[in-house]
């Protein structure tokens, strides 16, 4: 599928050059965010591609995006996105969020191909324009696990219509995205291909509701350190470790799939304002255990101002997994018996860690500034359960069979430009 993002970015190269057949508009978002969570043993990991942070930071929330829209023609046009933001690998693929060409043939169909975003949530379209929606951060719970599927690439159609007095739309896309996210050791990244999914929203007065599904298979295993696990385990005598085998098996990349399927709704008046979604995620693949996770928010518009709170919670869909340690006997050669221990503990502690419990309280506020600057302030408290933690990362994993809270304070000055 790299082929496809070659062509989205070829197209906005080569379009840009045709300056009289061409109309270009440019525009950006920025965000200035500060953050502060009380509980210094926990990292906040608000995207999992992006780095984590303790204590009081600015590059959990901060970032800058740059998009060009081009019209390269009577049915045809373009679209380009780069967003700037703390990513765990540095490469200007990892920046591009939007990279398409687009076809037209009337209003009601358009077909997409290149990076384009993935329609799961209600945020699909501005997932990174901090201006655009009413908290200073999403609700970690449900949008933390979806960012590893902003964007894929490949190619999508769209139908869209007015139908019984509402906006009907509907998208079906194809392709791939290989994510590289902060986990397992220096580098933890591998490829959802096969990718499809399907969106339908409609959308009557005030209300919108959304339905989405997705499916893909595992692929491309990029975790030296875990590879390295699987090669000692491998090595393994049967009869010291019996386990060994299902946990190689659980491990192991292919043949694994992943499935998503989430429904949102949304209210929105002069005066009120209602959030709510609810996502299950099956995936067979160990290092991402299946969850279910959902909020619900609720905002009061009060002249410049919006008020609101939220409720929002990820539980572990699977039972936790336990597999007895191996057992040696005086013959075990030292070494042998030292490296056994050391994978057995590593093989606990990501047992422990992988899987994320826990619920969160917000309250908040937002004040527009002008039609295209604001300010939020928002407070959360966090309550986590015993091997609960898989939306932090910790050093200290001594605390991850233990119960947990922390409270996390956020401001964000976001502004459009």
């Amino acid at each position: 599928m790299k082929y496809l993002l070659w062509l989205g970015c070829t197209a906005l190269y080569l379009s840009s050059s045709l300056v009289s057949a061409t109309k270009a508009n440019f525009s950006g978002f920025a965000t200035i965010g500060a953050t502060y969570s009380d509980n210094r043993n926990l990292e906040l990991t608000t995207d999992f591609l992006n780095k984590s942070d303790s204590g009081f930071t600015f590059l959990n929330e901060s970032k800058i995006g740059f998009q060009t829209n081009l019209t390269l023609a009577d049915k045809w046009d373009a679209v380009g996105q780069v967003v700037l933001q703390d990513r765990n690998h540095k490469t200007f693929n990892e920046f591009i969020e939007l990279a398409f060409i687009r076809y037209r043939p009337n209003r009601n169909w358009s077909l997409r191909a290149g990076r384009v975003n993935s329609d799961l949530y209600l945020l699909s379209d501005y997932p990174y324009v901090g201006y655009a929606y009413l908290w200073s951060r999403p609700p970690n719970e449900f949008y933390s696990i979806a960012s590893p599927a902003n964007n894929f690439d490949g190619v999508d159609l769209e139908y869209k219509n007015h139908i019984a007095n509402g906006f009907f739309r509907f998208r079906l896309g194809y392709g791939q995205t290989s994510p590289e996210l902060q986990g397992v050791g220096s580098r933890f990244g591998f490829t959802s291909k096969d990718l499809v999914l399907l969106s339908a929203s409609y959308q009557l007065n005030n209300w919108l509701i959304r339905l989405t599904h997705s499916h893909s298979n595992f692929d491309d295993l990029r975790a030296p350190e875990l590879s390295e696990a699987q090669l000692i385990l491998e090595q393994a005598p049967d009869d010291i470790w019996p386990a060994k085998v299902e946990l190689l098996d659980k491990f192991d990349i292919s043949g694994k799939s992943s499935s998503y399927d989430a429904l949102g709704i949304s209210y929105e008046s002069q005066s009120w304002l209602f959030y709510s979604e609810g996502g299950i995620s099956k995936n067979d693949w160990l290092p991402f255990s299946s969850s279910t996770s959902g909020y619900a928010t609720l905002g009061y518009i009060q002249e410049q101002t919006t008020y609101f709170m939220s409720l929002s919670t990820i539980k572990n869909s699977d039972r936790i997994p336990t597999y007895s340690s191996p057992v040696f006997d005086a013959s075990t050669p030292a070494e042998l018996a030292a490296y056994l221990y050391a994978v057995s503990d590593a093989v606990t502690t990501i047992l422990d860690s992988i899987t994320a419990r826990q619920t969160t309280i917000s309250a908040g506020a937002k004040l527009d500034l002008t039609s295209s600057m604001n300010i939020k302030l928002q407070l959360d408290h966090t309550n986590i359960s015993p091997k609960g933690y898989g939306l932090w990362n910790t050093t200290a994993t001594e605390i991850l069979t233990t119960r947990d809270k922390v409270n996390t304070l956020s401001l964000s000055f976001n502004v459009l430009f």
